[in-house]
């Protein structure tokens, strides 16, 4: 050994104990007040340490909550809008094809029309034909 070092009682903290252990002096011997201030400090530390830890997980804790909640309405919110413009999609497609078989079916019978008209025309050509064919060859 080395010989006794003597430390003056409450003149080291924890890690200077350590520190003079490491370094290869021999034990050092501490005064029972040293112990105590050593283990206060370590507990106290430990506490405040605990302290931030728990505050930290309760904070962690409401901020999941919270973000589970806000992606929950708004995936809500979004799934009804997506529901909503689908829903409006679905009946424009609908009035949609409802007026284009609306003008196919009046096209269809304004063609039927124009070729009735077409034979009444012709119809009412071939009295005119007769009248002058007859008027000719008087």
């Amino acid at each position: 050994f080395h010989g006794d070092i003597t430390i003056p009682e409450g003149s080291l903290s924890s890690r200077a104990m350590a520190a003079a252990l490491f370094q290869g002096h021999s034990p050092v011997k501490y005064a029972t007040a040293d112990w105590h201030t050593s283990n206060m400090v370590m507990s106290s530390t430990a506490e405040r340490q605990r302290s931030v830890s728990h505050d930290l997980r309760q904070q962690s804790h409401r901020l999941r909550n919270d973000t589970d909640n806000r992606t929950h309405w708004t995936q809500h919110t979004n799934t009804s809008r997506l529901q909503d413009r689908t829903d409006d999609i679905r009946m424009w497609i609908e009035r949609l094809e409802k007026t284009l078989q609306d003008t196919e079916n009046e096209i269809d019978k304004l063609t039927e029309h124009k070729q009735r008209a077409e034979r009444c025309l012709e119809a009412k050509g071939l009295p005119l034909q007769v009248v002058l064919e007859c008027l000719g060859l008087r």
